[in-house]
């Protein structure tokens, strides 16, 4: 498995459509879990799991869970260049605000782990319609062939395109949530 290359450190998202936007479909007062987070950030564009019951996000720990999408405001580093990709959090940090998904929403990011796809073949197989994507264990999106079963959100890889910090990365229909408890 390869990750989709970036040129900056974290991954970008571009949110295209989120119903819980208008529905306040979100979690914003749990904080990460230190263990899931103890080496890795929490970057945009993540798929992650909520812990109603400990007041903690994690990582998924089988790909099948309800799992909701990370965008956290971006922090600017700097006014005179583009700091998309620069920003992550980490423990302890800030609370990281997470989105339901519903079928219909579409965004756009490259925390993606492409699987046996390449840059090169990407495209064509989106173009056919054969790209499917679900929550990683490592809160990456992983791509497939085909709809994977058992999978609470099903995402549909609708276009390859470029990012707004002008890396690659692929746009996302929801196809199939189960929808997340807010």
């Amino acid at each position: 498995m390869a990750r989709l290359v970036k040129s900056t450190p974290y991954a970008v998202l571009e949110v295209n459509h989120l119903v819980a936007k208008k529905t306040g479909a979100i979690k914003a007062q749990h904080e990460l879990d230190s263990t899931d987070f103890a080496d890795i950030k929490a970057e945009n564009g993540m798929l992650l799991v909520i812990d109603e019951v400990g007041r903690k996000v994690n990582l998924p720990k089988t790909g099948k869970e309800v799992v909701m999408l990370h965008f956290s405001a971006e922090k600017r580093y700097d006014d005179h260049k583009n700091d998309l990709g620069q920003f992550a959090l980490s423990v302890g940090e800030s609370y990281p605000r997470l989105y339901a998904l519903a079928i219909g929403d579409t965004f756009t990011t490259n925390a993606v782990d492409m699987g046996t796809y390449t840059t090169e073949t990407i495209d064509t197989a989106i173009t056919a319609g054969a790209v499917y994507g679900t929550a990683g264990t490592d809160g990456y999106i992983h791509l497939a062939n085909a709809p994977v079963e058992g999978a609470a959100v099903q995402l549909q890889a609708i276009k390859w395109t470029t990012m707004p910090n002008g890396d690659p990365g692929i746009k996302f229909a929801v196809i199939a949530p189960t929808p997340a408890t807010v």
